[in-house]
């Protein structure tokens, strides 16, 4: 009887996997990222931080603002560029002089003290 129960529990774990072996998504590649990261970005979305990345050789400045590589004097949809620091750019709108931060939500902090070793 026992052998009997054990039979029919092995034969319903190998119903189950073989079910999960025909199954798309189980022959997927688990180290492949996820579909949504390889998506092409939609152009027209405005996001909320519109600099991505921000890149400085030497005196060589720039940034990417909603996908497009700028530098000093350039135009975005807020201004003319003035300037590019390690934290954001500069855009001059009119009268108004405004930053486009990388990181909104980060202050930057310089310590009081620093510690001697």
């Amino acid at each position: 009887m026992a052998q009997h129960v054990a039979l029919c529990v092995m034969c319903a774990l190998l119903a189950g996997f073989a079910h999960a072996a025909l199954a798309d998504d189980a022959l997927r590649d688990p180290t492949l990222p996820p579909a949504s990261l390889n998506a092409p970005a939609d152009k027209n979305i405005d996001m909320a931080t519109p600099i991505q990345i921000i890149t400085i050789n030497g005196p060589d400045r720039s940034a990417v603002v909603r996908g497009t590589t700028v530098k000093v004097g350039d135009r975005i949809t807020e201004g003319r560029i003035t300037g590019i620091t390690d934290t954001g750019i500069w855009v001059k709108s009119g009268n108004r002089l405004s930053e486009l931060k990388l990181f909104p939500d980060v202050n930057r902090q310089t310590p009081k003290h620093r510690i001697q070793r």
